[in-house]
């Protein structure tokens, strides 16, 4: 009996069978995901990325914030998407590629690839770290959830943002419409 293209065989050739449909799939982590222990940012991580960095912006003044900076705690390094710091000098001409001091504020975009329970253990090891309060950004459900070391999880999914360790607040609309 002849398959159609459109029946997904009973055994285990389908991969086989119909690679190039899978030819987004990644099998080696790239120096990039080594550097950062993260997967390769998505359009949809790299947009909400942007706009929350946006939605700090207003900010500004009274903290300073960086995307994609690398804090040491104690051996580890973690790489999150934003971190909020309080106001700080910033010098152009002598730059850090690490930070000591952990941030106020760090926020988790999961990427698709990646598991939420492996992006709420790193939340953990930075509030362990003296990390103020972890955003954890879920794009699939447009929610955030707000972790702090002596709360448990507050998931927000719609409305107003709060964040406890700052001032800061931010429209879930601004964070998920494009």
């Amino acid at each position: 009996m002849m398959q159609s293209s459109r029946t997904i065989p009973k055994s285990g050739s389908f991969f086989r069978t119909y690679p190039s449909i899978f030819m987004d799939t990644v099998t080696e982590r790239s120096d990039y995901e080594r550097e950062r222990g993260k997967p390769l940012p998505s359009l949809n991580h790299g947009q909400i990325q942007f706009l929350i960095s946006g939605a700090l912006h207003s900010y500004r003044e009274k903290y300073t914030i960086a995307s994609e900076l690398t804090i040491e705690l104690g051996d580890r390094h973690v790489t999150p998407d934003v971190c909020v710091y309080p106001k700080m000098e910033v010098d152009y001409q002598r730059d850090v590629t690490r930070m000591t001091e952990p941030p106020l504020l760090a926020v988790e975009i999961v990427s698709p690839t990646q598991s939420t329970q492996d992006v709420v253990d790193k939340i953990n090891d930075m509030l362990d770290a003296g990390v103020e309060s972890c955003w954890l950004v879920q794009p699939a459900m447009e929610t955030v959830t707000i972790y702090t070391p002596d709360a448990k999880p507050h998931t927000v999914p719609e409305g107003t943002v709060e964040d406890p360790a700052t001032d800061i607040e931010v429209e879930i609309s601004a964070i998920f419409d494009a």
